[in-house]
Order: structure tokens, then C-alpha cells, then sequence
């Protein structure tokens, strides 16, 4: 005997694709903020070495230290959050979070410009040339001592004096 078939029901799609990993702008803001307070210098308990034993084994003990800063980046916020960087920067298509997620990206922004003004600024270079549009520039004076360069006279035309002009 063949058992009864159950009735497949089609759970209905979500209107636009994928729900969104965060349903409300606090929720977002909570995720944002948690990741720049964990980069942040903070207490954290750590296990140090607290001394040597009389069998000269070294004693560790867990003690409250303060974090060095982590540098702030796009890829790291969105590793944070658990969800692709470019999923995080797609939330700043959707009006509502347009304003939470440009206050992240600028804070990530300044962050790697302040790093300009360290001893290896290379690493902070690359990412404002390549996530923040910046570019190297040049500028050339065209002057000599500070006087517009003189044009040049128009050349293979009017009269000339060269004797080996083939024009004649």
C-alpha cells in the first residue's frame, strides 16, 4: 500500500530578493558600532606572565590589559557583521540606511587618511587610492620665473631665413 502524498506548499518569495541581514537601522547602527568599539583600545583579559615558580616554570595569571588599536577598514566592519562587503556597501542604496552606512564608511575613510601622517603610510595610501577615489597629482608650471613660456612661431609656414629650405 503507497502511502498518502503530503501537499507541498511554495513558501512565498520575499518581494526584491533576500530579506535583509538587518531588518531596522538600529539593528545596523548596534552591528556598526560594536565593530568600531572592538577596534578600539579596550580592557580585555588577557593571561600574562605573572612571575617564575622556584622550579623556574613560568606562573601565567589573567590579567585586565589595554588593546592596541585595529585599523578600521570596510572588509573588517562587514566581517564583523557577518554578512560580504558588498552587501554591506548595497545598504547604502536603500534610503533609510544611506545615512548610517556613508557615517561608517567616512569614519573607515578618516581613519586611513589620519594614517598618513605615520612612519608607514604605504597601507593607508592604497586603501584611499582604491576605496576612496583618491588620486596622485602632479602639477606642472608652465612659466619660467613666474612669466608665461613664449609661444613658438608658426612653424612651416610665412618666411624664414634658412638658406636649406626647400621652398623656394
Amino acid at each position: 500500500m503507497s502511502k498518502p502524498k503530503t501537499p507541498v506548499t511554495k513558501q512565498p518569495k520575499h518581494p526584491g530578493g533576500r530579506p535583509l541581514a538587518f531588518a531596522t537601522v538600529d539593528a545596523l547602527e548596534q552591528a556598526i558600532n560594536s565593530y568600531f568599539s572592538e577596534c578600539d583600545p579596550h580592557l580585555a583579559k588577557r593571561m600574562t606572565e605573572t612571575g617564575t615558580a622556584t622550579d623556574g616554570s613560568t606562573m601565567f595569571g589573567l590579567r585586565e590589559v589595554m588593546t592596541e588599536q585595529k585599523p578600521y577598514t570596510m572588509s573588517g566592519l562587514a566581517r564583523h557583521m557577518e554578512i560580504d562587503r558588498k552587501t554591506l556597501l548595497n545598504y547604502s542604496k536603500i534610503e533609510q540606511y544611506f545615512p548610517t552606512v556613508e557615517a561608517a564608511r567616512e569614519r573607515v575613510h578618516e581613519f586611513a587618511e589620519a594614517q598618513l601622517y605615520g612612519k608607514s603610510s604605504g597601507g593607508a595610501q592604497f586603501v584611499l587610492k582604491n576605496n576612496f577615489d583618491w588620486k596622485d597629482r602632479s602639477e606642472v608650471d608652465l612659466t619660467t620665473k613666474d612669466q608665461p613660456l613664449a609661444m613658438v612661431e608658426f612653424i612651416g609656414g610665412g618666411s624664414t631665413t634658412n638658406s636649406q629650405d626647400p621652398v623656394s
